[in-house]
């Protein structure tokens, strides 16, 4: 069975792409083969002959930038009418576009079922899900539709003031056809899409592949610390997240700060081009106040080895976290959470925000962590992070803390681990 998966972007490390790449090993080794379209794709899938790049997809395209920033960013008061009809004749113009390189895609390779990834979730591009829904209409093509995050759950896709504009959302994001069957990552968002709706789902969560060897520190990572400039000495504090304010990372200055230890550095590893720099300056800006040493590293990492444009080494993200001697996490909303799976894998400690999803599905599970209530930082909190910090010299505190992230490490593989995806994805028939 050919197998394609369609999205704005497949591409680097942010959540949508990282599950796609889970996906799409586990139907390798089922023997299906797959096929990636999006308006970023890897280069890895040009050199493997099976990726299909349609600018248009992307929700960082300029023409599809321009659509967003006309009906959610702008007052609807300063708009005119026939500003508006312009807008909603370019969606038509660009979906038509759209749906005619998805038909390219599917006769290019063959393709027997697709894969929807968050693009008729979130709109963040108007025109490919209407085209990704007429192209199904018309073919009565199997989907299984992966929804990530909605945008019920994002603040500026709330409060539509334009009918034309909440209806359109109501039919494409996320559409109800019956070729197509729906995924999504947490319980809250399979209780909150039938209530909505209408629509059932199947709940996969985020998971991770449990089974493979331990990753070590290695002949290529072992100048990873150099590389970021810290001192043997410096304790190592990460937050893996994109630069973007649900990730909250003004809470992660204030913990290192308040540690008062000039020897912790605050190391991302992800950048902020998403949605802009104004929250970067912002940060950069409370780090100086507040004397934090935080480096921005996101030109040193990516999901596989490599060397960028500087000709550096980049290192993948699995090598920070072996690194890392805490995490850091206090987001404030998440589909699921890819960092909190992951550190379990690489038996981290991790200071977590006790955000909705964690509440519901992952802290039931018996995991132990650093928690933030409402990311308000206590000196219990304080104290907690230090004994960690202080487990590396303490041989009590080790022995303590290594048996509470081995228990996490197992929990993972009850929970977490690709056994589950597998059994999931048996369940809606895609292997």
């Amino acid at each position: 069975m050919n197998i394609g998966f369609i999205s704005t972007r497949i591409f680097g490390t942010d959540g949508v792409s990282l599950e796609i790449s889970k996906i799409q090993n586990l139907l390798i080794q089922k023997a299906k083969k797959v096929f990636f379209m999006a308006g970023e794709l890897d280069p890895i899938f040009e050199k493997q002959e099976n990726g299909y790049c349609f600018e248009k997809m992307h929700f960082l395209n300029s023409e599809i930038q321009s659509i967003q920033k006309t009906l959610f960013e702008n007052k609807l008061e300063t708009i005119t009418t026939k500003q508006m009809q312009e807008c909603w004749d370019k969606i038509d113009q660009f979906a038509n576009e759209i749906e005619y390189e998805i038909e390219k895609f599917i006769n290019k390779f063959n393709i027997h079922k697709i894969i929807t990834q968050n693009c008729l979730s979130i709109p963040m591009n108007l025109p490919l899900g209407k085209a990704i829904y007429n192209y199904l209409s018309k073919t009565g093509m199997e989907c299984i539709n992966h929804n990530h995050d909605f945008y019920w759950e994002r603040e500026r896709f709330l409060n539509i003031k334009n009918q034309n504009l909440q209806d359109f959302l109501d039919k494409y994001f996320p559409p109800s056809i019956p070729n197509m069957k729906h995924l999504v990552i947490n319980s809250i968002s399979q209780e909150t899409l039938l209530k909505r709706k209408g629509i059932s789902s199947v709940v996969v969560p985020n998971v991770f592949d449990f089974s493979q060897k331990e990753k070590f520190i290695d002949e290529y990572n072992q100048d990873l610390r150099e590389s970021l400039e810290l001192e043997k000495d410096d304790i190592f504090i990460l937050q893996p997240t994109r630069i973007v304010p649900r990730k909250s990372i003004e809470t992660s200055i204030e913990i290192v700060s308040r540690l008062k230890d000039k020897k912790a550095k605050l190391i991302i590893t992800h950048s902020s081009s998403d949605e802009g720099d104004d929250y970067l300056a912002f940060l950069q800006q409370k780090a100086k106040e507040l004397d934090v040493d935080m480096r921005i590293a996101n030109s040193r990492f990516s999901e596989t080895r490599g060397i960028n444009q500087n000709d550096q080494k980049i290192y993948s993200l699995w090598d920070a976290y072996l690194f890392a001697d805490i995490i850091l996490y206090p987001t404030l909303i998440e589909g699921f959470g890819n960092l909190v799976v992951e550190a379990l894998f690489f038996k981290k400690m991790v200071v977590v925000n006790k955000y909705p999803v964690y509440l519901k599905d992952i802290k039931p599970t018996g995991i132990k962590f650093i928690e933030l209530e409402n990311n308000q930082i206590t000196d219990e909190t304080i104290s907690q992070i230090k004994e960690v910090l202080q487990s590396k010299k303490d041989p009590i505190l080790k022995k303590k803390y290594d048996q509470i992230i081995q228990k996490n490490f197992e929990i993972g593989i009850q929970n977490f681990s690709f056994e589950i995806l597998s059994e999931k994805l048996k369940e809606i028939g895609l292997i």
